[in-house]
C-alpha cells in the first residue's frame, strides 16, 4: 500500500471512531445534529492546521450517519469555524448568512432540530467508552 493510501486509511479509521462516538452521543442526548468547534476537532485529530482535504475526508467518512453538514466560515475567510453534522436535512436558514452562534442555534431550534455539543475525549478514552458499552460491562453514561 502506498504511503498516501496508508495515511488515508489511518485517517478513515479515526474518523469512523469519531463517527461511532458521535452517533452514540447524539442518540443518548436526543440530538438531531452535533456541533463541533474547529479547535475541538483539531485537538482530537491532533492537527496543527486543518487542510481542506482533511475536512473533505472527515465529511466523506461520516456521510452515512450524518448525511448533512454545515460549515460556517470565519469572517468571510475560506476557513470553517464550526462543523454541524446532522441526521436530518439542514434548512437553508441555518446555513447561510452572518449568524452568531446563538442565532444559528435558534435557527436550528425553530426548524425543529435539536443541536448538541459533545465533549470529545481523547482517541484512547473514546475507544474505552465504546468498548465498555459494546461488551456490556458499563452503563450508558457519557
Amino acid at each position: 500500500m502506498a504511503t498516501e493510501e496508508t495515511y488515508r486509511e489511518s485517517n478513515r479509521r479515526l474518523h469512523r471512531l469519531l463517527g461511532a462516538y458521535l452517533v452514540y452521543w447524539a442518540w443518548m442526548n436526543r440530538a438531531d445534529c452535533v456541533w463541533l468547534k474547529r479547535g475541538q476537532l483539531m485537538s482530537f485529530l491532533q492537527l496543527d492546521r486543518f487542510q481542506d482535504k482533511r475536512l473533505e475526508w472527515l465529511i466523506e467518512d461520516l456521510i452515512k450517519p450524518f448525511p448533512y453538514n454545515v460549515r460556517p466560515a470565519i469572517d468571510k475567510e475560506p476557513i470553517f469555524s464550526d462543523l454541524y453534522l446532522s441526521r436530518h436535512k439542514i434548512p437553508e436558514s441555518c446555513c447561510f448568512g452572518a449568524l452568531t452562534e446563538p442565532d444559528r442555534l435558534e435557527a436550528f431550534k425553530k426548524n425543529g432540530l435539536l443541536v448538541g455539543r459533545p465533549r470529545l475525549p481523547s482517541e484512547i478514552d473514546m475507544l474505552k467508552i465504546l468498548a465498555v458499552l459494546e461488551h456490556g460491562i458499563g452503563d450508558f453514561d457519557l
